[in-house]
């Protein structure tokens, strides 16, 4: 991150049905973080350093905000997806990719996931 710079970020909308007392059964719910610079809640995520790609940023990111090992989630995806490239790491699809300035001169670009979790985290998450 450097002032009047534009970073790429990944961050996953994380999914997980609980047992509900309406006639459906189930709810949803989404889990979210505060963070700690801007005092808000949104999706846990971060940004992808240089040393990585976006799924790499992602999963130890994921680890570190909530816990979850990346095998205990489901990331969604399109049915029709584009096949894996010959040479080429293929990604899973985001749901969205934004461009926000969390503050004056600065920018980040998003790269959103959306997951589902099937149980609790295998571990608790990292303070800070």
């Amino acid at each position: 991150t450097q002032p009047h710079g534009h970073d790429v970020t990944i961050s996953a909308w994380i999914l997980r049905r609980f047992p509900s007392d309406s006639s459906r059964g189930w709810q949803w719910k989404a889990l979210v973080h505060k963070h700690r610079k801007m005092n808000l809640w949104i999706q846990p995520g971060g940004h992808v350093e240089h040393t990585e790609n976006p799924w790499q940023a992602l999963v130890h990111e994921l680890h570190e905000e909530t816990g979850y090992h990346i095998d205990q989630l489901s990331v969604l995806q399109p049915w029709n997806r584009l096949p894996d490239g010959v040479h080429d790491l293929m990604h899973p699809t985001p749901v969205l990719l934004n461009t926000h300035s969390p503050y004056p001169g600065h920018f980040h670009s998003d790269i959103v996931m959306a997951m589902v979790a099937d149980g609790d985290p295998a571990e608790k998450p990292r303070p800070g």
